[in-house]
């Protein structure tokens, strides 16, 4: 749900007019959004490319929190490239403006909103299903591993098919609408619905199942964990051998890596719930001007997520570490080797130039060839 639809509308002219409103920001305040928005298009997708290639490359990357994380960096992706463009564009010209009429317009209208919320709803979903494996993998590692590798597609492809069936009343919601001689692509209920009743009941339904409770169940499965992994650290200790330890390291480190991933999405998402849940609930679609920059820069701070999740992941993971600077040492290396063949082709060509130059065709009395044969 974008929370500007709801408190900058350009159709409600009854609402206090601010200067952190979607219709008021000044110049300055334009430019700083467009960077901000920029950056985070630049970060996430570098960050999520590197951990799409990392895992591509590395063959030890292929359990299943490997497909998981590689499914919310393609998530984070796709939302970067969706948002990032349409948010610089209604900052630079007018809020919910829409540049494109007609049937394309209508369908493009709907898919960028869509798409926007469901690449969150397949992030949540997949730290989810990392949360039961790592469950199952800590609190009964003896038992064989249900999830085999066609389990583990189908339950990559449930995560998109229900996150667009979560959103599929978006289809109905977002449309093109014209005011002032202008297009616009809002969000409106009507007329088979009350939209103030309608958008609550809506937004309740996302926040539940999308948030609290994959939030609460996260919470309780890595309590347990912890749990587990104390014990077994006590365990360790009073019997302790080689092979447990690098088993407990490892599983750690994964542990550390997902746990820092969901407390991070917790702390870019949870503000931003809030903030819906205190404008459709206590201030009733009419914020103060305080509260209206205050959800400006709440609605960034989310949006940022996912430019932070890869980094959050290559700082923890050992692993995804290692692999970056496996990358980084090929295409050093990648690098070097044509550096030195176009040096090599270079004096093989003078080489031949000094050559056809004597009447005899000998070799000059040069040392090329030596210099050739110390830079291969």
């Amino acid at each position: 749900m974008d929370i500007d639809q709801n408190i900058s509308s350009p159709f409600n002219s009854s609402n206090e007019k601010c200067d952190s409103d979607s219709f008021h920001l000044d110049n300055e305040a334009k430019l700083g959004q467009s960077l901000a928005y920029a950056a985070i298009l630049v970060f996430s997708f570098v960050g999520n490319s590197l951990i799409a290639i990392v895992c591509y490359r590395e063959k030890n990357l292929r359990t299943t929190v490997d497909f998981f994380i590689l499914n919310m960096a393609c998530s984070d992706i796709l939302f970067a490239i969706t948002v990032v463009p349409r948010r610089i564009t209604e900052t630079l010209s007018t809020p919910f403006e829409w540049h494109i009429n007609g049937f394309l317009g209508e369908v493009l209208c709907r898919m960028t909103h869509i798409v926007q919320d469901v690449s969150t709803a397949v992030s949540i979903e997949s730290l989810v299903v990392i949360a039961f494996d790592r469950f199952r993998s800590i609190m009964f590692p003896l038992r064989t591993n249900i999830v085999t590798p066609s389990i583990r597609k189908i339950f990559i492809v449930l995560t998109w098919v229900v996150g667009f069936g979560f959103h599929a009343p978006y289809v109905y919601a977002w449309r093109l609408s014209s005011h002032k001689n202008k297009t616009f692509c809002i969000y409106s209920w009507g007329p088979f619905y009350e939209q103030d009743n309608a958008s609550k009941e809506y937004f309740l339904v996302l926040s539940f199942f999308l948030f609290i409770l994959p939030m609460v169940t996260m919470i309780i499965l890595y309590s347990l964990v912890i749990s587990k992994l104390r014990q077994r650290k006590v365990q360790v200790i009073n019997h302790s051998s080689i092979q447990k330890n690098s088993w407990n390291r490892r599983t750690r480190n994964v542990l550390r890596t997902v746990i820092a991933v969901v407390v991070v999405f917790a702390l870019s998402w949870l503000p931003f719930n809030i903030s819906i849940y205190l404008i459709l609930f206590y201030w009733d679609l009419n914020p103060s001007c305080v509260a209206r920059t205050m959800v400006r820069f709440i609605v960034i701070f989310a949006h940022a997520n996912n430019a932070i999740n890869p980094y959050v992941i290559f700082g923890f993971s050992t692993n995804y570490r290692s692999g970056l600077k496996a990358l980084f040492c090929s295409l050093k290396m990648r690098t070097r080797v044509k550096r030195t063949k176009a040096v090599a082709m270079f004096d093989l060509n003078k080489i031949s130039e000094i050559n056809l130059g004597r009447p005899d065709g000998n070799p000059p009395e040069t040392n090329l060839h030596y210099e050739y044969m110390d830079k291969l």
